[in-house]
This record gives C-alpha cells, sequence and structure tokens, in this order.
C-alpha cells in the first residue's frame, strides 16, 4: 500500500517516449530531441483521450448548541450531526500540463503542436454545437509581458526563408480595443488568438460580456463590474438564438451609450467585438499555469477561464 502510494505521486519523465517528426514549417530551426519527445506526448494526449477520475468528499458538523451544564440544564441540544457526502465522476481528457524544466522550451513545443496539427479542428461535440461559434483556431493566454515573446517565437520558427507571410494566421489581442475590431469570422478563420489574462480584467470587456449574457451593464460601476460574473447559461442560449434568428436578440457591433439604438447585426459571421466564451476552439493553451492560482480569489475573471470551452486543454508550467 505503501508502495502504490508513493507512485501515485511520482512525476514520470518521458526520456523513453517516441520523438515526432519535425512540425512541417521547422525548417530552419527544428525543435531538439527532448522537444520532440514532448511534442510526440502532445500528439497522443489530443488523439487519445484519457479516462479522469474525480473523487470528491463534503462533511457538513453541527456541534449542538450546548456547551456547558448550564445549556444542558435548559434543554439545549448536545448532540450535534455529521454527515458526509463522496462522489466520483469520470471525464475524458485531451490536453494536459506541459511541465518542462525552465530552458526546455515549451513555446516552441507548443508551437510545433499547432504547426503539425494545423487544420486539425475536430466537430463540436454533440450537442454542443448549437451554442457555439467553432473556431479552427488555438486560444493561447497568457500574462500581459509575455505576449510579444510568443510572437516573436511564432515568428523565429515558422518564418519562410525567402521573408514571405508566416504559414499560420496568429492573431494578438493585447487588449479590449483590439477584439473589439475583430468580427466572429476573422476569429473563426484564424490558426492561433493570442491573449492576456488581462483582458478578463477590462471593464470594457467585462461590459460586453455581461451584456451577451442577459445582463444590464449600465447598472454597474466599475468595481461591480470586474466582481459580477456572466450567467454562463444565458449566453450560452443568448448565442444560439443569435446563430438561428439575429433580429430576434438584436445585437450591434459594439456597446451601445444610454438612450442610443444601435443597427441591429443581421449575419452572425459579421458580429463585431464577440467574447471569448463564445467559441469552441480547437484547443486552449494556459501559459504559466500555475500562476492562475492567484486569480481564484477573482471570482468573475477565474468564472470566465473556466467558461472557455475547446477539444483540448493545455497548461505550461
Amino acid at each position: 500500500a505503501e508502495q502504490a502510494r508513493a507512485k501515485g505521486f511520482q512525476l514520470l519523465g518521458n526520456f523513453d517516449d517516441q520523438q515526432a517528426e519535425q512540425p512541417p514549417h521547422f525548417q530552419s530551426l527544428p525543435l531538439r530531441r527532448e522537444q520532440l519527445r514532448s511534442l510526440g506526448w502532445m500528439q497522443r494526449q489530443e488523439d487519445e483521450a484519457e479516462a479522469f477520475d474525480l473523487y470528491g468528499t463534503q462533511i457538513e458538523i453541527d456541534p449542538g448548541d450546548g456547551h456547558s451544564v448550564e445549556d444542558e440544564a435548559r434543554g439545549a441540544n448536545r448532540f450535534g450531526f455529521c454527515y458526509e457526502l463522496r462522489w466520483r465522476t469520470s471525464h475524458r481528457v485531451r490536453g494536459g500540463i506541459l511541465g518542462d524544466a525552465i530552458g526546455y522550451g515549451k513555446t516552441a513545443t507548443t508551437i510545433g503542436l499547432i504547426d503539425s496539427r494545423r487544420g486539425n479542428r475536430g466537430p463540436v461535440p454533440e450537442p454542443f454545437g448549437p451554442y457555439f461559434f467553432q473556431s479552427g483556431a488555438t486560444l493561447i493566454l497568457a500574462p500581459a509581458n509575455l505576449l510579444d515573446q510568443w510572437l516573436a517565437e511564432f515568428s523565429k520558427f515558422l518564418a519562410p526563408a525567402d521573408g514571405g507571410a508566416l504559414p499560420l494566421k496568429v492573431v494578438p489581442v493585447k487588449t479590449a480595443a483590439n477584439i473589439k475590431s475583430l468580427t466572429v469570422k476573422e476569429i473563426c478563420k484564424s490558426d492561433v488568438i493570442i491573449c492576456s489574462y488581462r483582458l478578463f480584467f477590462s471593464p470594457v470587456y467585462r461590459r460586453r460580456l455581461l451584456q451577451f449574457s442577459g445582463i444590464d451593464p449600465g447598472r454597474l460601476s466599475e468595481s461591480a463590474l470586474c466582481e459580477t460574473k456572466a450567467d454562463v447559461v444565458k449566453l450560452r442560449s443568448l448565442t444560439r438564438r443569435f446563430r438561428t434568428n439575429p433580429r430576434e436578440v438584436e445585437w450591434g457591433h459594439r456597446l451601445p451609450q444610454v438612450g442610443e439604438e444601435l443597427e441591429v447585426v443581421t449575419e452572425p459571421m459579421s458580429l463585431r467585438f464577440p467574447v471569448l466564451e463564445q467559441f469552441w476552439w480547437a484547443r486552449i493553451v494556459f501559459d504559466e499555469f500555475h500562476e492562475l492560482e492567484a486569480m481564484m480569489g477573482k471570482a468573475a475573471q477565474f468564472h470566465s477561464l473556466r467558461s472557455l470551452c475547446g477539444n483540448c486543454r493545455w497548461g505550461l508550467t
């Protein structure tokens, strides 16, 4: 039993794993052997969904009201109660956590994964399809100070020798102003969207998200905007209605001012300023995954991260 418990907490290496082939556009700067081993593991993780059992326990205790002889004399309840609830759920997981050491090139390996899987978008699982815009893009979320590094790495590894355009369409979203100019179609047709975690704290973005989830953001102060969770169920429902009958939902290309009537969008794919939670992504990558623990105290923002959906999910740390 002791050996089984010890084995359960071991972090396994991939020294014996088979190397993947070089990504198709990594010509001038190929991945190293250890990176190819990691790439091969990532490819297998996306191809073979592993069953993941999640166990939970909840215990509720009431010690009773009486804590002294006087309490007992008054007839106070000294007999409390205790109940324990246990459950198990099973999930099919595509993805994982890439925990290579510093300097092993996790960013380059992830770019290699995207390059080697271009076009493998996969269908939106039933019955979720009608509730999302399907994007073939990889959504990369990173700290604001690392966005330029990601862009530089894409150029470094994928730039053609003749100086032509990158083989992947990479769209950076550094602020809310960037996503305000994008349409649903442009996001769906992109290969990579690189976004800062800071976007989820933007009052402009929060207003748009709340609007799409049926909450009037005009009634909220800026502090309340950052603390109010979006109604994800309503967001999904309204997105479905917008896709089938956009005039019924009456969304515009931007947030309306007080008393202003905006032109209603009639073509769903032409909608400007959608929110990331409305898309089903090919994969989602959380860079500096260990830092997300600090966001758990920011309930609304952490709720948004949990509401992002895609075929595969990766954490880099």
